[in-house]
């Protein structure tokens, strides 16, 4: 067995995983010697009664999010992503754009090479989107013990800012909830040329949640007609965490 490859040990031990918990007994007989063996029958049926539970941990403590910092290739910056606004929402590089940040003003401060922006006007927001599949724990969610943390890197202009934005769905494919990150407010920028601000926003998962749908909003915040500015975004993270207690 010492010539499989990563993937297959993985593999591996996600069913010794699932086995464990469908053959206790031989579990504890064997673990003393910290030789804990199923043979392969016993494995291949415990993955398949346990897979989703197994696979479904998989969701938990890391970032959900594709290109959640648009650092895709420059073929494709906003790859992950459903841009319906190609010509209006991009990944753009720090420096790149007078009045936007200096060159390694994102390298200095942990937001890589490129950021998302905008072009914002008070009548027209832009948003970029990706959906995040979460059947595979509606068990979990239904007990209500998912909770899910959005956040991420905000702000624009002075009179533009963005937020992420999840949209909870049932699997009738109905909202069931919306919850989102607070816009930049006035008192927090340090400057109207574009920046970004921290923040966060945890809650729970709304029971009977199978698909969320992400939204990167762009918009204008400020009360004004026919105005137009710049909304930007870097660094955003959806990360789902199981209560233990």
């Amino acid at each position: 067995m010492g010539g499989l490859n990563p993937w297959w040990n993985l593999l591996l031990k996600k069913f010794r995983r699932a086995a464990a918990r469908l053959y206790p007994i031989a579990f504890h007989q064997n673990q003393r010697s910290n030789k804990v063996k199923f043979s392969y029958i016993q494995l291949i049926t415990a993955f398949i009664l346990f897979q989703p539970a197994v696979f479904s941990q998989d969701l938990y403590n890391r970032n959900l999010l594709k290109n959640n910092g648009a650092e895709a290739e420059k073929t494709s910056p906003t790859a992950g992503w459903l841009n319906i606004f190609k010509d209006e929402v991009a990944a753009t590089g720090y420096g790149s754009t007078g009045g936007e940040f200096d060159t390694d003003w994102g390298k200095d401060k942990g937001y890589g090479n490129n950021y998302f922006r905008a072009g914002v006007q008070t009548s027209e927001p832009r948003y970029i989107s990706q959906e995040i599949d979460l059947s595979s724990l509606s068990g979990a969610i239904d007990s209500g013990i998912v909770n899910f943390e959005l956040s991420g890197s905000f702000g624009g202009g002075k009179g533009a800012s963005s937020k992420l934005e999840a949209i909870f769905k049932n699997k009738e494919g109905r909202t069931i909830g919306i919850e989102s990150t607070e816009h930049v407010k006035p008192g927090e920028r340090t400057t109207d040329e574009p920046s970004l601000y921290k923040h966060t926003k945890s809650s729970k998962v709304p029971t009977g949640t199978v698909t969320v749908e992400i939204y990167l909003r762009f918009e204008f915040v400020d009360i004004c007609t026919n105005c137009s500015d710049v909304a930007v975004a870097d660094n955003l993270s959806v990360i789902l965490i199981r209560k233990t207690n």
